[in-house]
């Protein structure tokens, strides 16, 4: 069996995210870095078994207008530079540098919606009603799945109390109403952040 470095899976990560979001196959993503990249050895890259040289990550980061530091490391943008850099985007004022930071970011976003676990994924169908759930915007599915994780914890985990979950509760209650708002239209999503941001902070707080 091949041991593969973490590093090396989500380095693997990010270069599917960029052949997907190019919508190429495994085949023409090989052909397009080197002449010799079959599918199968893109397919090697993808999974974290073997790593593109220097040569071939330059030419995927090329690829996918991000840096060759982006695909061994990941974003490190923040989301309040995000906002800056959405204005600066409207206004036309954007770099060319800065437009790829903000590419990073959505590949990363990108990965992370992929990574929704099919357990939690299946419950929040449920618990929103499939048809609801697929009018969810990328980050309204990601929070329903967190709503869902959350849900999933309390039922399998057994509490001496539920004082030290009161702030959790309230945090979950104002998300649910701020989700409605939003979706029904009475407010912008830039508006849903401080719910967002809220019951994030109380998931990460009380659960793993």
């Amino acid at each position: 069996m091949v041991n593969i470095k973490q590093e090396n899976v989500e380095i693997g990560k990010r270069i599917k995210s960029i052949r997907v979001s190019l919508g190429m196959d495994l085949s023409s993503f090989g052909n397009s870095i080197s002449p010799k990249a079959s599918a199968s050895i893109a397919s090697r890259w993808e999974r974290g078994i073997n790593l593109p040289n220097n040569q071939r990550l330059k030419s995927i980061a090329l690829l996918g207008n991000v840096s060759a530091d982006y695909l061994l490391h990941g974003s490190s943008i923040t989301g309040s530079t995000i906002e800056s850099l959405a204005k600066k985007y409207k206004r036309g004022t954007i770099t060319p540098d800065e437009k790829r930071l903000i590419n990073e970011a959505l590949l990363d976003f990108r990965i992370g919606t992929s990574n929704m676990v099919t357990t939690t994924k299946n419950m929040a169908e449920k618990v929103f009603n499939e048809t609801a759930y697929e009018s969810f915007s990328p980050s309204q599915k990601i929070l329903a799945v967190q709503i869902s994780r959350l849900m999933l914890q309390l039922k399998e985990q057994e509490r001496d109390g539920t004082d030290n979950l009161d702030e959790l509760f309230t945090s979950l209650t104002a998300f649910m109403s701020g989700l409605t708002t939003v979706i029904s239209g009475e407010k912008k999503p830039s508006e849903f952040k401080e719910f967002q941001d809220s019951l994030t902070t109380s998931i990460n707080k009380h659960f793993k």
